[in-house]
């Protein structure tokens, strides 16, 4: 069983950058709201600033896992190991260690109910993981869709705030409901950096048949689009009959 109080200080030891580097921000983040314990994020190899302190790992890939004795975990799936003065988290995947990050907050109390931090529930006390446990998904993709009425800065944060609601309810795929007419804006660039950050998936589309082949055609090539009442329009999508 691994333990944090007040009154500890806390060595969160990272292999890797990025995925893995936000995941040891959001746990020290939470454990300091949670505990009011003092955390420290270095990397692996780093020198310690010394003294009595618990250590939380967090790592992933194949070197990593063995270095750890740990198993491999499938997909995005992640194992926890929760020792008297070490708790490891470890994944084969970046994101996965992310994950595994949420489900030990979870394990302590912590609940991530609705977007925003309105949403959210977070103790105030000890920090305690019981035991050692292993968990992988049962699919490999698990999207939520966000569709897009209007773009201004109250959507975005919306946005913002259910990629972030996603990653902590173990979501890896955010779909972007979009037309093809797509424009990389100041608001999809800051949506897309939050989807990074957390190492998840974007895809983007929407009803867009009716833009395949371009209006303009219409006049020379009225075959490429389709009949109402006998008459070729192009108001609508393609006729799927052309072999164009």
């Amino acid at each position: 069983m691994f333990t944090i109080k007040k009154n500890n200080n806390v060595d969160i030891v990272v292999t890797g950058s990025g995925v893995i580097g936000f995941a040891a921000e959001e746990c020290k983040r939470y454990l300091e709201a949670m505990t009011g314990c003092a955390c420290t994020v270095r990397q692996d190899g780093c020198k310690s600033a010394g003294g009595p302190c618990r250590t939380i790992r967090i790592g992933a890939g194949a070197e990593f896992l063995a270095a750890q004795g740990m198993p491999e975990t499938k997909w995005d799936g992640f194992a926890v190991r929760a020792a008297e003065n070490e708790l490891t988290i470890a994944a084969s995947a970046p994101r996965g260690a992310l994950y595994g990050v949420y489900s030990v907050l979870r394990e302590a109390g912590c609940r991530f109910i609705k977007a925003a931090n309105v949403g959210e529930y977070v103790p105030k006390g000890d920090f305690a993981v019981e035991n050692d446990y292993v968990k992988n998904p049962s699919f490999r993709v698990r999207g939520l869709t966000l569709a897009v009425t209007e773009y201004n800065e109250d959507w975005c944060a919306e946005a913002v705030a259910f990629v972030d609601w996603c990653a902590k309810n173990y979501i890896n795929t955010v779909f972007l409901h979009e037309s093809l007419d797509f424009k990389l804006d100041s608001y999809n660039a800051q949506i897309i950096a939050e989807i990074k950050k957390r190492g998840m998936s974007l895809e983007f589309g929407g009803h867009g048949a009716q833009d395949f082949v371009p209006k303009d055609l219409f006049e020379k090539q009225p075959e490429r689009f389709i009949q109402k009442n006998g008459k070729r329009t192009k108001e609508g999508n393609f006729c799927v009959s052309d072999e164009r």
